[in-house]
Order: structure tokens, then sequence, then C-alpha cells
């Protein structure tokens, strides 16, 4: 285990892992002429150990994101194709298209306005669950989205939702009938519309749910699981997961592996 470690920081980190200080230290400046060395453990501690704060920068080949989150204060390191499903502070940006959704405080998502004081951190930085202290709406006077909002308390309510060249009224239900999806802005629509190959949700997630949320193990895939109306990691027993991302039963003469 302690050498599988050693080898990825020595391929993440070239010049400063193995080199003038070992393969237990970090070298926090190669090029300068005496080495300033320390321990592997130190880097990517959320502490800055060298004086060019080398040992909290990110491997080579991954970018840097969640800095200064609610949740996380030093960020995480991913592949620059990971950053739309790993990064909180993106993971809602491309909602940002859409007119009437607001934009959160200090990260790049913007959230519907269903979703404003429901409990949940959608920004990211925690300003989608205290709009006025945070600025998201200026309370009592004028909201600050991208197109004026009204937050409503009703069960049953519509809600015009513009994407460019397209207009369409909602109408959000407080659940959907059983034989309804639920789309992650709160959208109710057949379940049969779920991975046809068209976007029935305004926010897409009927098709891209699976894109659009945390990321499941490749051992436990994400699929939809109609008998519950909602998408999970992996299927329930005997069923399998189709090419189309669908939990479908397994055939009774079907070969167990």
């Amino acid at each position: 285990m302690i050498n599988k470690c050693i080898r990825l920081y020595r391929v993440d980190y070239p010049q400063k892992i193995g080199a003038r200080c070992g393969l237990l230290q970090f070298d926090c400046d190669p090029l300068a002429r005496t080495p300033l060395c320390i321990p592997v453990s130190a880097v990517r501690d959320c502490t800055p150990d060298c004086p060019n704060s080398s040992d909290e920068w990110c491997p080579m080949g991954k970018v840097l994101c969640d800095l200064n989150l609610k949740a996380n204060q030093c960020g995480i390191c991913v592949f620059p194709h990971e950053m739309t499903s790993r990064c909180l502070d993106r993971k809602w940006k491309h909602l940002c298209d859409y007119q009437g959704t607001v934009k959160c405080a200090t990260t790049m998502n913007c959230v519907f306005s269903k979703w404003l004081m429901d409990g949940k951190d959608d920004c990211g930085d925690g300003s989608d669950e205290d709009v006025c202290n945070r600025g998201l709406l200026d309370c009592g006077r004028s909201p600050a989205p991208t197109t004026p909002i009204a937050i409503e308390t009703t069960t049953e309510e519509a809600e015009n939702v513009t994407k460019p060249n397209k207009t369409i009224s909602v109408v959000y239900k407080s659940q959907c009938d059983f034989d309804e999806f639920r789309c992650l802005d709160g959208e109710c629509t057949p379940v049969a519309n779920v991975l046809d190959g068209k976007e029935d949700c305004q926010d897409g997630s009927d098709e891209n749910y699976c894109e659009m949320t945390e990321a499941c193990a490749e051992t436990a895939r994400c699929a939809f699981q109609r008998d519950v109306r909602a998408f999970g990691c992996g299927c329930p027993r005997n069923f399998e997961r189709d090419e189309s991302g669908i939990c479908e039963p397994i055939p009774p003469n079907k070969e167990k592996l």
C-alpha cells in the first residue's frame, strides 16, 4: 500500500518527489540551489508548508476546484473532464443559461427559485439557504436573479421558464403522481419520458440526471429504477442495467454470472 502511494506521488509531482529529497519527501522548489524538503504527508493537507505554497498545488494534469466552499476550504483536485460531475462550485453552472434562475453568491452555479431556502446547499457556498444576508435577493425590495422571480409557498403553482428562443409555462407540484418522475427543478414528467432520448424536463434531468449529479462507482453505475421513479447507484436484486441506463428485470432463463 505504501509503495503504491509513493508511485502515485512520483507520477503526479515530477521532480518534487523521488529526486533530491528522496521518496518520502517533497521538494518545495526543485530549481532552488538548496533543497527545502517537507514530508510527503504534508502535501495537499490544506496547510501550506512550503514558502511558495507548492505543496498545496494540484498534481500534474489536474485542476483545482471547490476552493473555499462551505464544506471544503481547500478544494479538490480533479481531471479537467471531471469538473462538471465532481466540482460542486460549478455543478449547476449550466442553469445560468435559463432566465429566471438565481446566480449564487461566490460559485459559478445558478439555481431555480424552487431551490431557495429548501434546506439543501445547492450553490455550494450556502448562499441559496441564506438569500438575504448573502445578497441573492434584496429582501423586501427587489430580487437579483437573471430575471425577476418570486418564492411561492403554494402546493401547486406555475412558473415561466425561459431558454433561448423558448418560453414554457411549467406546473410544479409538492409531490409528483405515482406514474411521474420528479425533475431536479421540481417539474413532473411521465416516467415513460425518462431516458427516451428526448429532454422533457426543462433542466434536462430526465435524460442527463447521472451527469448532473454525484457520480456513482463503476461497479454500481447510475441507473433509473422505475419502481421508485428515481435514479440510484446500481439496480435492485434481480434487475440489471440496460444500455440506456434503465433497470430491467433479469430474464428467468438468463444464466447467472
